[in-house]
């Protein structure tokens, strides 16, 4: 080799080794770093969607409470001319607040024996009794109750049960109860959660059972109890978990929402989190081949 190429050739050498190193530690550190802005993300997302979802249910019991105190319910668990009276103008209130909140599948009024004697539906009148639930029986004893999640008999959808007291002169009369949709929660609040291509949010109440998921399939059917992963999420009760699932890496962070102790979960596969590092990762090695060039 001429004097030329033996001082080119070691400095050419030094380049690349440089340029590899260089793209190396920056693939390391920009993987972490994604990687940690990506699952901080998640993590931010299922918090505040917990978060939400504790105060909308804190809305809904402060809907029947409020709402029970007004006189006209009162007046209509009387037993009297004046009662019945009332009573055809507290079904169409109860209509009225049906159709304005939008959240509630019915609004029913009940007498201290559980008879329906108003409701946002004209039909339900006289046609049931009550008294047997759990949620009449706490209102009877004078708390405002949220029950578990269950299956509506009338419309088959995922609901709870939302009762309040009604008093006169500080005695219990009756009780006022929503029928609360938990579908309408998940449209507006669950289902628009997206982490890249299949990452979702979900929630599950404090059995495990998918109470809110964006496959309907899986809602009332699918418990995660059965899961270690769904064990350990009920029993950290706030975390990031990561776990295999079907063959596939996931991530997933979870949060859960006082009084019901409901979970809120959002998550996705590994790989997609990786994805962005996969690319960088990538361009650094096209960057290196293009200098060595």
């Amino acid at each position: 080799m001429n004097i030329r190429n033996k001082f080119l050739l070691p400095t050419i050498l030094l380049i690349v080794l440089g340029m590899g190193a260089a793209a190396a530690i920056s693939y390391v550190k920009s993987k972490k770093a994604l990687s940690t802005a990506l699952l901080d993300n998640i993590e931010q997302r299922a918090g505040s969607a917990a978060m939400t979802l504790q105060t909308w249910l804190k809305d809904r019991k402060l809907d029947l409470k409020s709402w029970s105190h007004e006189e006209i319910y009162a007046k209509s668990l009387k037993n009297s001319i004046i009662g019945k009276a009332a009573r055809v103008t507290a079904n169409e209130k109860l209509a009225l607040l049906k159709m304005d909140y939008g959240y509630y599948e019915d609004l029913i009024l009940l007498d201290p024996d559980g008879s329906v004697v108003a409701s946002s539906d004209k039909a339900a009148v006289g046609k049931f009794n009550l008294s047997d639930r759990e949620y009449f029986k706490a209102a009877m004893a004078g708390n405002v109750f949220v029950s578990n999640v269950a299956i509506n008999r009338k419309s088959g959808n995922p609901v709870i049960f939302v009762a309040a007291p009604v008093t006169e002169r500080k005695q219990i009369s009756g009780v006022l109860a929503g029928i609360v949709s938990i579908g309408s929660f998940t449209h507006k609040f669950i289902d628009p959660i997206k982490v890249g291509d299949s990452g979702h949010a979900l929630v599950i109440d404090k059995t495990g059972l998918v109470v809110a998921h964006p496959d309907a399939s899986k809602i009332m059917k699918e418990n995660l109890s059965e899961f270690e992963f769904g064990r350990q999420m009920l029993a950290e009760k706030n975390g990031l978990i990561r776990y295999t699932f079907e063959g596939e890496d996931k991530e997933t962070a979870f949060y859960t929402v006082e009084g019901p102790e409901w979970i809120v979960a959002v998550t996705t596969p590994e790989s997609e989190i990786l994805a962005p590092v996969k690319s960088l990762g990538t361009m650094n090695l096209l960057v290196a081949v293009v200098v060595k060039m």
